[in-house]
């Protein structure tokens, strides 16, 4: 499939600064797009990797964490934009806030550095986001880069971000009537699931809700609505570990 183009199909019409010129304004979009398509595949690995590694190390780490870290990383295989940097710093930076809330001083470094990487993603998205529009410039309009992203990201935000509060509460709901009902402590793991479930949609809705916004995508009212709901339960979280 050929590839259009911001050159004159009649170049020689055109003096050499002019083509050579001509030639870089097309090229530079171009590689900058494989450079963000080279990035978003190393994270995609990187966090499958971790992820499976939360997974046989549960119980000192996370397994409910590395299952969230798999999702986002098999998403990266298709969603091959500028938008999942956000999604990226998102993740990290929560992650970095549930080590500094854990009470463990060992973890505060580890949660400093993960803000340090977080702030240095958002960092290369600002400047892949320019050098992505300028790609869809460039290229064909079939082949806009973001296309996935902007139709799915703001619904999907939305969706899971106000679906976190329901399963919040839920789980509460649960952990209320066992503890009423039956006197049983501690609970059974599979309401800890609940929460922790509840947890990842709230992580994943703002996450998306604000890759969304910051990418311009629409509707925004859509993810503005995931944003808020998804942080209530966030906000509850924080409060819950610090308290």
């Amino acid at each position: 499939m050929e590839t259009e183009t911001s050159t004159p199909k009649d170049v020689s019409a055109l003096d050499p600064l002019t083509l050579q010129a001509a030639l870089e304004n097309t090229a530079r979009p171009q590689a900058m797009h494989e450079a963000l398509l080279r990035y978003v595949r190393s994270w995609a690995l990187g966090l499958i990797v971790v992820g499976a590694i939360h997974l046989v190390a549960n119980g000192f780490l996370s397994g409910s964490w590395g299952i969230l870290l798999i999702i986002v990383g098999l998403a990266s295989f298709y969603f091959r934009d500028a938008a999942m940097l956000v999604v990226y710093a998102v993740t990290l930076s929560w992650a970095g806030v549930a080590n500094l809330t854990s009470g463990q001083v060992a973890w505060v470094g580890f949660a400093l550095i993960q803000f340090l990487l977080a702030f240095q993603v958002v960092r290369r998205y600002r400047g892949f986001r320019k050098t992505e529009a300028a790609y869809q410039t460039a290229a064909a309009p079939s082949r806009g880069v973001p296309v996935r992203a902007a139709r799915v990201f703001p619904w999907a935000g939305c969706v899971l971000g106000s679906l976190a509060p329901i399963g919040f509460v839920a789980a509460l709901g649960v952990a209320i009537y066992i503890t009423a009902r039956y006197d049983v402590q501690p609970l059974p793991n599979w309401v800890g699931l609940m929460e922790n479930g509840a947890l990842s949609l709230g992580i994943l809705g703002f996450a998306l809700g604000l890759a969304s916004l910051l990418s311009g995508y629409r509707p925004k009212w859509a993810a503005i609505l995931g944003i808020v709901a998804a942080a209530l339960v966030l906000i509850i979280e924080i409060l819950v570990r610090v308290s």
